[in-house]
Order: C-alpha cells, then sequence, then structure tokens
C-alpha cells in the first residue's frame, strides 16, 4: 500500500510542479505588466504636468504671432516628453519592440499605412471643399492652398513654410513613440493583456493625450484631430510596429497642413 502511494505521488508531482510553474509565470507577467502600467501612468501625468506649465507660454506666444516661437515651444515639448517615455519604456522591464520599436516588415507597413491613408485624404479635400463653399468667410480660399496659412497681405513668407514643415515631418514619429508606443502600448497589456492586440479602450485612452497636446493651437483643432488620431491607434494595434502610424501621421498631416491647406480662421 505504501509503495502504492509512493508510485502515485511520484507520477502527480511533475504535473504539479509544471501547474505551478505555470501559475508562477502568469502571476510575473501579471506583476510585469502592473508594474509597467504603474510607470507609464506616471510618466503621462509629468507629462500633463509639463504641457500645463508651458501651455501659457504657448498661449501669450499664439496672441503675439510669433509662429516660430509657438513651433519651437511645442518641439521642445515633445522632445522632453519623447524623454520621459524613453527612460520609462527602458525602466518597464518589457523590450523596446514591445512599444512598437521595430523594423520588421517596415516595407509592408508603410505601403499598407499609404492605401489606408488615401481614403482619408479625400475625406480631408472633401470637408475643405465644403468649408469653402458653406461656411461664409471661407469664400475667397482655394481649395488647394498650400501656403495660405503662411500668407500675410499677399507676401507669402517661404522660410516659416519651410520650416514648420520640416519640423512637422521629423517630429510626427516622435508624437507616435509617445502617445501609440508608450501609452497605447501599455494600455492594450494592461486592459487586453497582449500588446499586440486591438483594444479600442487602449485607442481612445492614449488618444486623448494626442488631441490635448493640440489644444494650445485651438479646442477645434483639438476636437478635429480625434479621428486621425482613432486611425494611428488602430494602425498600430494592427501592425504592431509604429512605422506605419508614423508614416501615415506625416503623410496626412503634410497633406492637411501643408497642401490642402487648414484653414487658419477656423483650426488655428
Amino acid at each position: 500500500m505504501f509503495n502504492y502511494l509512493v508510485r502515485k505521488f511520484t507520477r502527480r508531482l511533475p504535473v504539479n510542479v509544471i501547474t505551478v510553474a505555470k501559475s508562477m509565470k502568469k502571476e510575473s507577467k501579471r506583476v510585469k505588466s502592473k508594474r509597467a502600467f504603474v510607470y507609464f501612468i506616471s510618466c503621462a501625468l509629468w507629462i500633463i504636468y509639463i504641457y500645463v506649465v508651458l501651455l501659457g507660454i504657448l498661449v501669450e506666444l499664439k496672441k503675439s504671432s510669433v509662429h516660430q516661437d509657438v513651433i519651437l515651444v511645442s518641439v521642445i515639448i515633445i522632445v522632453i516628453a519623447s524623454i520621459v517615455v524613453y527612460v520609462t519604456m527602458c525602466r518597464s522591464g518589457h523590450p523596446l519592440s514591445f512599444f512598437g520599436v521595430t523594423t520588421r516588415n517596415w516595407k509592408r507597413n508603410i505601403l499598407e499605412a499609404f492605401l489606408y491613408s488615401l481614403p482619408l485624404m479625400l475625406v480631408i479635400l472633401g470637408v475643405k471643399w465644403m468649408l469653402v463653399m458653406f461656411v461664409p468667410g471661407l469664400h475667397d480660399n482655394r481649395l488647394i492652398d498650400p501656403t495660405g496659412f503662411y500668407t500675410i497681405n499677399g507676401v507669402v513668407n517661404i522660410k516659416d513654410y519651410v520650416y514648420a514643415s520640416t519640423l512637422y515631418i521629423v517630429f510626427s514619429p516622435l508624437q507616435e513613440f509617445i502617445v501609440r508606443g508608450g501609452l497605447q502600448s501599455i494600455f492594450q497589456d494592461f486592459l487586453v493583456g497582449q500588446s499586440g492586440k486591438c483594444s479600442w479602450n487602449a485607442i481612445v485612452l492614449s488618444n486623448l493625450l494626442f488631441c490635448m497636446m493640440h489644444v494650445h493651437n485651438s479646442s477645434t483643432l483639438s476636437m478635429a484631430i480625434f479621428l486621425p488620431g482613432i486611425f494611428f491607434g488602430w494602425l498600430y494595434s494592427k501592425q504592431g510596429s509604429l512605422v506605419g502610424p508614423s508614416f501615415a501621421h506625416i503623410l496626412l498631416g503634410v497633406w492637411t497642413y501643408f497642401i490642402v491647406g487648414a484653414p487658419k480662421e477656423i483650426f488655428f
């Protein structure tokens, strides 16, 4: 009887060990996810604090019509936020690929981002047409007006146009790094349990910060970019890489601001 019990216990032992090991691994992953989530919530609060502190400066610069200075302060905010997010990523215990910092399938991701962006580009053009047609103060605006924002008394400020468009192209990927790579990745992992799986809650929550950081331009612009931000978030969730969303962000932004020309009377 004793030998029978010993054999039975011995046969069951590996199963118990495996079960315990799986349970410990699952618990370790949960703790790691929770710790990373806390880190990034702290990171988000710091970014919001920095933005609020500098918001007054941005508003005053905008009132003074110092457009280049407004852009410069915006860039400073993005750079500081990127550094904070990068440090938080390194402390999270996850590899950078977890946050979408990878070139895996980059060619396919760029092509996919381009194809998905085409309908949105047509929508943007259609919205501009409706604004020009039906908003009384915009009847004199051209449908395609790349330098309209940078024209004063009929004179185009090419220097400001090149300055703004260059900074936009360079720093748009950093916005995706902060919002999609940093916050959305953590929200997806915490809410769904897998960083590469779609979670609309994660997309919307991270996108709120993206919209908030445009409030200094205007509340109208902040609301207008909500839907494009949702698109970028969905694309990131689908691809698991920042390459596609960054390309789409640059493409749609350049198309909207520097080719079609968003009416400054409404959005700025």
